[in-house]
């Protein structure tokens, strides 16, 4: 294991200092990934660093895979190398606190110096995207709107970065490119809030289906609530005999033990009937 890795690898203030904070380690496996997919390095440092990282290591196979990766990368120092061997191409953990409505800028790599925002990456999403399986390259954000210098590169634009490459910047309020990154944001959150409503309103449509779908059913069965009625001592055990004898849950035996007798007539069949149909055509 190379000492002083994250310093010497990771070009990225932010996400140095985010490494260090957290205590982050790299495994020799990943500190080899790491190195011979840099998109900074030259690729003799590439094949340097990979001789160095060989000789902290005791592992015979890594180190045969390790001898392979040397081979492998090109002696031109103009060609950019991306690992061919899968080895050495696997997705793993890089941690990272990029998050929605950061504005960023790419200080190394294949898209040094372009700007834009992440969108949409809130806590909750980067934790689904933890765990989802991939390569290597699926460890690199999605930045949008890109500029390269003040050049707006379309509306469409964006980049795949690893996050060991971008820092975060301030756009002072005179720079146009700020007032349109704001609007693109405060407009993914009205989006993020519409999606959560729609969601929201769909939960509720289905608790409301479920309650009524049991309430239709003493509708419909009336002889065996009320000699469920008659054989409870109280309203609790009539909840709890609902729930062992036809298996409601909770919140249906509920619903059924405060239902009105007006709520077994026809009118009101009809009533529950259309409210379920109505409802349904909303989902």
């Amino acid at each position: 294991m190379i000492e002083n890795f994250i310093d010497r690898f990771v070009p990225s203030k932010d996400e140095r200092e985010f490494l260090k904070d957290k205590s982050v380690t790299f495994s020799d496996v990943e500190q080899a990934e790491i190195i011979i997919n840099h998109e900074c390095l030259k690729n003799s440092e590439k094949k340097q660093a990979v001789q160095e990282l060989k000789e902290t290591i005791s592992d015979k196979e890594l180190i045969k895979n390790l001898n392979k990766a040397i081979d492998e990368i090109p002696d031109s120092e103009n060609c950019w190398h991306e690992s061919g061997m899968k080895c050495f191409y696997r997705k793993f953990d890089i941690p990272h606190n990029f998050r929605h409505g950061d504005i960023v800028r790419v200080v190394d790599g294949k898209h040094e110096g372009n700007i834009g925002v992440i969108l949409g990456l809130t806590d909750e999403e980067y934790e689904k995207l933890k765990v989802k399986k991939g390569d290597y390259s699926d460890i690199q954000i999605c930045i949008d709107v890109i500029f390269r210098g003040y050049d707006y590169l379309g509306e469409f634009s964006h980049s795949h970065v690893n996050p060991i490459y971008i820092e975060r910047i301030q756009l002072p309020e005179s720079d146009a490119r700020k007032h349109y990154i704001d609007y693109l944001v405060e407009t993914c959150d009205k989006q993020y809030l519409s999606d959560y409503n729609t969601a929201t309103d769909k939960e509720k449509i289905k608790q409301r289906i479920h309650i009524l779908s049991a309430v239709m059913w003493a509708q419909e069965h009336h002889n065996q609530i009320m000699y469920l009625v008659d054989s409870a001592k109280d309203k609790a055990c009539f909840q709890e005999m609902l729930m062992e004898h036809y298996y409601f849950d909770r919140e249906q035996a509920c619903a059924i033990s405060d239902m009105r007798m007006s709520v077994y007539t026809a009118l009101e069949k009809d009533r529950t009937k259309k409210e379920i149909q109505e409802l349904l055509m909303k989902m």
